[in-house]
Formats: structure tokens, C-alpha cells, sequence
């Protein structure tokens, strides 16, 4: 494929890299990164990916909603071993590029690295959104392969954000505190592999085993209870200012679970982020 996109930019940087090791085949991970219905099951709610043929240039389009969606182009398409997607816009572009690794044993290595941030005023932010975003997608994409292969993904996906002024260290308390998700023990005890109790919106126990976490505002859990799946609690600041208010999101991927419970999960981390941080 041709590199035509980002040949002649600028160096990108700064790079961002980040890997993991599923239990997989090659040939599992390229289907998980490349197979439309596939990739709606892990990452983005929908997904449509046309592969590239002679004389035609690939591409994905990603959605999460309105609002966050969009299509990059396919600059190397290697089945098996190596994908590079660009997202461009003007004189700048965004490329991530996919390395598949087999170890051996029934173990393969993904490695995405991400070039392009730019140095606007806020890069640092996106990158850093970038950076936790990869944590919990590519543990995404382990949930579903070792443990729901071939199993539809439902998703409940509750925004906010803490008041104005508030610091994202702030937040963190609280979402994470006792009027939260009173998470025990406390946030700064947990590694990856610890156990913990919580409590989810609606009142009902909420056990987990943290997957990955990250003091600048990420958790990823894989949690039990009565809505079972894949748990990523994320803050992020977005915006150029410290008096920016920091963005809340609280995800939930779940396998097998009614859509009703779904729901209900959302609408109540809807109903109570509106209103933890009313009075401060």
C-alpha cells in the first residue's frame, strides 16, 4: 500500500505506543481489527471496513454516535502480521499502525503505535485520552477473544462531567469516594490483578478484578454483579484551561446480559454523575 498520506508530513511525533498478549491466533487478531461486525464487538459501537483492492484504496469507519465518528484511510494492509490506518485532516494526520506477533504457546503480541498529536495548544490532553484509550480497548478486545468469542457486545456508556474548576484529582475522589462508586479498597491500594468491591448506581454490589489503572483518571475492571462485563471508569480533560470541567465517562461492555439491565446500568450512572457533583 502506499504511504501517500504521511510521506510527506512533518516528523509525527510525539509517538505513542502501547501492547498486549491475548490468546489468540495471527489470524484472530487481524479478523478482531478488520472484520466490520468483529470490531463493533470491542471497539467502536459500529464499524465498516472495506478492504483494499488493486487500483483502490481501504478503509474503516468507526462510530461511536453523532458525535464521535469518522473514517480513516488504509495506507498497509498485511493480513496477519501488520495494518496502518491514517486519519487526515488538512496538513495533519493521525496514523496508527497495527503489529501482530505470534509467540508461540497460542499467545500472540499486539503492538499499536500512534504518531501524529501535533502541537496545538491541548495535543498534550488528546494524547493522554489516547493513551488511556488504548488501555482499555485493547483489553477490550482480550475480554472478547479469550473469554466471548462470537458473542454480540452490548454497551452502556454514561457521560458527564465534575463542575467547573474542579481538578481532575478531584474528581477522581469523588467518582471513586462513598458517594460514588465507593470503591474498597481505595483506588490508590489497586494494581492490575487486585480484587475490590464496589457498588454500582442502582445500589447492587459490583466486584471486580482490575484489569489496568492509571492515577490521571482510568480504570478497567472486569466486574461481576448484576450487570457482568468489561468495566472502564475514565476522566479527561479536554480542554486548553485548568478551569475546563473534566469529562466523566463510566462504560460497560457486556456479553450475554439483557438489554434491559444495559440500560438500566446506563440510565442510572446517567441519573446519579447529573447529580454527585451538584452541590460542590
Amino acid at each position: 500500500m502506499s504511504d501517500s498520506l504521511t510521506k510527506d508530513l512533518p516528523k509525527l511525533e510525539p509517538t505513542l505506543e502501547t501492547e498486549i498478549e491475548i490468546e489468540a491466533s495471527p489470524d484472530d487478531i487481524w479478523n478482531a481489527l478488520t472484520d466490520s461486525e468483529q470490531l463493533a464487538n470491542w471497539f467502536p459501537l459500529d464499524a465498516k471496513v472495506t478492504a483494499p483492492s488493486e487500483g483502490a484504496d481501504g478503509s474503516i469507519w468507526f462510530s461511536w454516535g453523532p458525535d464521535f465518528e469518522g473514517q480513516s484511510k488504509i495506507e498497509i494492509w498485511e493480513p496477519g502480521k501488520r495494518l496502518r490506518t491514517c486519519w487526515s485532516a488538512g496538513s495533519s494526520a493521525t496514523v496508527d499502525e497495527f503489529t501482530i506477533e505470534a509467540l508461540g504457546g497460542g499467545k500472540t503480541k499486539l503492538r499499536v503505535v500512534t504518531q501524529g498529536f501535533g502541537k496545538a495548544e491541548g495535543w498534550e490532553n488528546n494524547y493522554d485520552c489516547m493513551r488511556k484509550g488504548w488501555m482499555f480497548e485493547l483489553r477490550g478486545m482480550r475480554f472478547l477473544l479469550e473469554k466471548h468469542r462470537g458473542q454480540k457486545r452490548r454497551v452502556g456508556w454514561a457521560q458527564g462531567s465534575g463542575p467547573k474548576g474542579m481538578a481532575l484529582g478531584e474528581v477522581w475522589k469523588v467518582l471513586l469516594g462513598s458517594s460514588g462508586f465507593a470503591l474498597a479498597p481505595a483506588i490508590g491500594a489497586l494494581s492490575a490483578g487486585d480484587t475490590f468491591e464496589a457498588t454500582s448506581a442502582d445500589g447492587n454490589a459490583m466486584p471486580g478484578v482490575v484489569q489496568a489503572v492509571d492515577d490521571k483518571g482510568l480504570l478497567v475492571a472486569e466486574v461481576g454483579g448484576d450487570t457482568p462485563g468489561l468495566l472502564r471508569v475514565e476522566l479527561n480533560s479536554m480542554g486548553g484551561s485548568p478551569d475546563d470541567p473534566v469529562t466523566v465517562w463510566v462504560w460497560l461492555s457486556t456479553y450475554g446480559v439483557e438489554e434491559s439491565r444495559v440500560k438500566g446500568f446506563q440510565s442510572s450512572w446517567e441519573e446519579k454523575l447529573g447529580g454527585m457533583f451538584a452541590s460542590r
